[in-house]
């Protein structure tokens, strides 16, 4: 289970009868329904959450004469005593345990694995805290952190031998449990949960759980986020990525189920995995209100999604959550929040239309020719600088890449940059983010024979422009309005409808131009190239509904990516349909190709001469062959089979 090139589906788990309140209102024959239900949709991991207050219900008794008053002692809530027990000690209810154990013992049954995530203080939009330390910093203070570590190491002690466990979790998204005023509070809990882990059981992987990560620490923000990618993927072993499409404006501003929506879990899951340097799964997933499509298209769009995923090696998907919670009537589930009809299955265990898009897919990987597909092979490399609007930029990014046949692999500027034939520095701020030695190295790349493509953005100050992009700023103005760059690309006309915020006059030292306006450039340097456009592309094709549909960026990207392109053996004629490339040895490659619109799509392919498609399986038998082609259902996907003639 979560091994490379690998896909495991599973779902968030709550009881269909009590969500939150499962435990204080437990019930194990209705947990094993539950059970049975996903088993049959072929869920194989649940994320499972011990409530907090639950399961370490502790109080402070005070006496007098003191502010607040003196702390004299400690009990359960209802003022019950703690036990001369080691699960007295940590302050942990041990029926609650008992109960856990159950659901441990039925999961087992089932052959299903368990996440655990342990400090389970938020939960959809609610936090729950023990009495004791209810009010308290959960990231600094010391009583709070003294009893969350006694809780971890009891739990962990306990239920460490325990064969249905996969996996350890920090807790549920603990980044919203509090606020971290610094990246060092933020770095000091994490390190205090992960160690405690680590002490009682060190053979289970950690998962980090976090929603939201940042690539660095963003003073400006006026809502801090202290909590980094790199710092979780120090201390845990697994990155977790929750990519909810519909809080995101730059996706919801096109309708459901197109590029927009189904590429951002990819997108997000990549990134981090690629910024941490360890492996990442979309651990949370689906829809809080019905404000976007009913659920048929809901369906639909989580299909797609699946075909995206495992391509790119995600590995997991769980979705949010097992059970829709229409029939709870307490907070957080009465509150005027987002709505309550999330599960793949409704309260009475009927499936959704998202359950029967986990259950064909997982029926499709039993039956695929490759039961572990091959990593596809980066193209190119994204370098992400700082102050940049980092989760929306990737998605335009990845989005053009992927359209131009591209496969990325992002980095930030301030690490090592990986080797590729082609690197893109989108929507420049500044100097990009790196320092001398950084830009030294990326020129020396080009000059080897690599390709750089840097889009700027309006603050954007290059050092030696001349002498690296072949061209300098002669002047910038405040943009008025919308114009068609007509580029010629290697002899193919793409006209950009762009209304760039500002424009730069371009005065050439050596670069050719690609378009009349000379806003985009193209400067040979050694063995390599350098192609500037003045704009920053990227931004602006985010700002326009439908632009990844309409608008042929993504022919840029391409030109860009021309060398890195050389060996592919397909090509979808469509930019709705992405495709890639996985190979296996020199004479077999598998091919993933999805199509990210509602519409069904016929597409041509064009093998390379020396290849052929040998065979096609899908979740779906609306997809078949057809000549050198392929029809797609809307937003479903195949694997095909290529080999060499």
């Amino acid at each position: 289970m979560l091994e490379q090139g690998t896909m495991t589906l599973g779902v968030n788990y709550w009881a269909s009868h009590a969500a939150t309140r499962m435990w204080s209102q437990w019930d194990a024959a209705v947990v094993e329904q539950d059970f049975v239900a996903l088993e049959k949709i072929g869920c194989r991991l649940l994320r499972v959450f011990p409530l907090w207050p639950d399961f370490q219900p502790v109080m402070v008794l005070r006496s007098n004469c003191a502010k607040g008053g003196y702390p004299r002692g400690y009990a359960f809530t209802g003022e019950r005593p703690l036990p001369a027990t080691e699960a007295g000690r940590a302050g942990v209810d041990e029926t609650m345990m008992e109960r856990f154990e159950t659901l441990a013992d039925l999961a087992q049954k089932h052959g299903m694995k368990l996440i655990v995530p342990l400090i389970n203080g938020h939960m959809t939009f609610r936090i729950y805290c023990p009495p004791a330390v209810d009010g308290l910093d959960a990231f600094t203070d010391p009583e709070s952190l003294f009893w969350q570590n006694r809780f971890v190491r009891y739990f962990v002690g306990r239920m460490k031998h325990h064969p249905a466990i996969l996996a350890w979790e920090l807790g549920n998204e603990s980044n919203c449990l509090s606020v971290a005023d610094t990246r060092v509070a933020a770095w000091n809990w994490a390190a205090q949960i992960s160690a405690s882990i680590r002490q009682t059981d060190p053979s289970r992987p950690i998962f980090s759980g976090m929603h939201s990560l940042q690539l660095h620490d963003r003073q400006w923000e006026p809502r801090p986020n202290k909590w980094l990618i790199t710092d979780q993927a120090e201390l845990c072993d697994v990155l977790t990525t929750h990519p909810y499409q519909m809080w995101r404006s730059y996706v919801n501003c096109d309708p459901a189920n197109t590029l927009r929506w189904v590429m951002l879990a990819p997108t997000e899951n990549q990134l981090y995995h690629d910024i941490g340097g360890k492996p990442s799964i979309v651990e949370e997933i689906g829809t809080l209100r019905r404000t976007f499509s009913d659920f048929p298209a809901l369906g639909r769009q989580l299909r797609n999604i699946l075909w995206l995923l495992w391509a790119s090696d995600a590995r997991a998907l769980l979705w949010w959550c097992a059970f829709d919670q229409t029939g709870m009537e307490f907070p957080p589930y009465d509150w005027d929040e987002a709505g309550m009809e999330h599960g793949i299955l409704t309260g009475d265990r009927r499936l959704n239309p998202t359950g029967e898009a986990i259950a064909a897919f997982g029926e499709f990987l039993k039956r695929a020719p490759v039961q572990a597909l091959p990593s596809a092979a980066h193209t190119a490399v994204c370098i992400l600088g700082r102050d940049q609007e980092h989760y929306e930029l990737v998605n335009a990014v990845n989005i053009l890449a992927r359209q131009a046949g591209l496969t990325l692999k992002f980095a930030f500027c301030e690490d090592e940059i990986p080797e590729a034939p082609c690197y893109f520095l989108p929507c420049m701020k500044r100097k990009g983010g790196l320092n001398r030695a950084a830009f030294r190295e990326l020129a020396r790349r080009v000059e080897a024979g690599a390709t750089l493509c840097v889009t700027l953005d309006s603050d954007a100050c290059p050092v030696e422009m001349a002498e690296f992009f072949g061209a300098e700023i002669v002047s910038r103005r405040k943009g008025s309005s919308v114009r068609e760059y007509a580029l010629n690309l290697g002899g193919t006309r793409v006209k950009l409808p762009l209304a760039p915020a500002y424009e730069f006059k371009l005065a050439s030292r050596g670069a050719e131009p690609l378009d009349d306006s000379g806003t985009f450039l193209e400067f040979r340097r050694g063995g390599g190239r350098v192609i500037l456009a003045a704009l920053p592309l990227e931004k602006r094709m985010l700002e326009i509904p439908g632009s990844f549909q309409s608008i042929p960026a993504c022919e840029f990207y391409r030109y860009c990516g021309a060398g890195a392109l050389a060996g592919e053996r397909l090509h979808p004629e469509c930019r709705e349909v992405l495709l890639s490339e996985h190979p296996a040895s020199d004479s077999l490659c598998y091919a993933v190709v999805t199509n990210c619109s509602p519409d069904a799509r016929e597409v041509a392919l064009h093998p390379a001469a020396g290849w052929r498609i040998a065979d096609c399986c899908s979740d779906s038998p609306e997809t078949c062959l057809r000549d050198e082609g392929i029809f797609l259902p809307g937003n479903g996907g195949a694997l095909l089979t290529l080999e060499r003639v």
